[in-house]
């Protein structure tokens, strides 16, 4: 995961802080199978399947009011590849059958704004709403956000 962040003073000694972020996974080899599964659902002999690679970037601004106030607004990207899978099956003949499906890849923008609010220098609470748009096999969805913000 690589991050990066910038301060800045604007206007009347208003705070503004920018983060981006990049992570991707990867997945070290495949993961074998027996019998129902994540992968497949229907009672298999054995099988394998390949992990897809996730990737997320974005980029965060959270704009001071003042000491107390805080608007925050994150905008990320995810895409995620396909999956394959590769296994074996008998039928009530006992005989075996080599089967490959694949699963398509997916891609989603989400938009996460928010206000935050601070009654000491140490706790707050942050109430938003996440929000993503119909992306490559991805739905569109609204989450009510609501967090406590606390600096030990």
């Amino acid at each position: 995961m690589a991050t990066t962040q910038s301060n800045f003073i604007i206007g009347n000694e208003m705070g503004l802080r920018i983060r981006t972020w990049w992570s991707e996974r990867l997945y070290p080899g495949n993961a074998h199978f027996k019998g129902v599964n994540a992968y497949v659902s229907i009672p298999v002999q054995e099988g394998v399947a390949r992990p897809p690679r996730v990737t997320q970037f974005g980029v965060g601004f959270e704009f001071a009011f003042d000491v107390r106030w805080v608007l925050a607004v994150d905008v990320l990207h995810n895409a995620t590849g396909a999956v394959s899978t590769a296994y074996m099956m008998t039928d009530n003949g006992g005989r075996y059958s080599m089967h490959h499906d694949y699963a398509a890849s997916a891609d989603q923008t989400l938009v996460a704004p928010g206000f935050e609010y601070n009654w000491s220098p140490f706790s707050g609470v942050i109430a938003g709403f996440a929000t993503s748009f119909s992306g490559v096999n991805s739905p569109t969805t609204f989450n009510v956000q609501l967090a406590y913000s606390h600096v030990f």
